[in-house]
């Protein structure tokens, strides 16, 4: 658990993952570079390559009932590319420069728009596209609640870099609002597995970080 992560590893990835849909591991390479740069901008303490990396795994975990786990992992690599804390278009921009590139690499409109469809997915408060794998990103994506209790403070704390420009008493009503939504939903997870491992961790994480900004 934590925001550490094997760069070289996460090329290989890469690269696999996009040679297998027709693109050279020389585009391959060069577009990994622009990933990496958007993904390492200074700030992302928590939206980062080491976030992309973790969801990545997260979601391998289910990749067996994965409809289309190509579009779901394309998905993943781009879903944060476009960050900008507390921007309220941060996935549809995101969406939007991966449309950009598929369509450079010549992949067909299904996929590009279940692509889409995944990214907008993981939106807070968006309405969830109808794609059959938007719950298993969804549930990849927010895996990090479900973290043991020291690592889930790791979490957190990340997040209060990424808002280092927000004063601390609107930090904590924003912060607290988003954490009593997901209180209020009657499950976090909405596959089985997610669910069963982390549902209960998540919500006593959610609860103790609520309380402690009460406290603050």
């Amino acid at each position: 658990m934590g925001q550490s992560f094997d760069l070289q590893e996460m090329r290989s990835r890469w690269v696999s993952l996009v040679g297998e849909l027709g693109v050279s591991e020389h585009v391959a390479d060069s577009v990994f570079g622009e990933l990496a740069a958007h993904y390492q901008t200074d700030g992302r303490a928590y939206h980062n390559l080491a976030h992309v990396q973790q969801v990545l795994t997260s979601a391998e975990a289910v990749a067996g009932q994965a409809v289309d786990w190509s579009a779901v992992q394309l998905a993943i690599w781009f879903h944060d590319v476009v960050y900008v804390p507390g921007a309220p278009d941060n996935e549809a921009q995101s969406a939007h420069y991966a449309r950009r590139m598929l369509q450079s690499w010549q992949l067909s409109e299904p996929i590009i728009q279940s692509v889409e469809q995944l990214i907008l997915a993981t939106a807070l408060n968006g309405a969830a596209p109808h794609h059959p794998d938007a719950p298993l990103i969804q549930d990849a994506d927010i895996a990090t609640l479900g973290w043991p209790p020291d690592a889930y403070r790791g979490y957190a704390q990340a997040i209060r870099q990424e808002f280092a420009h927000v004063p601390e008493e609107d930090y904590r009503h924003g912060r607290s609002q988003i954490l009593t939504h997901f209180l209020q939903k009657p499950r976090l997870y909405h596959t089985d597995h997610f669910f069963t491992h982390l549902e209960a961790q998540a919500r006593v994480n959610i609860y103790q970080e609520l309380q402690a900004l009460k406290e603050a």
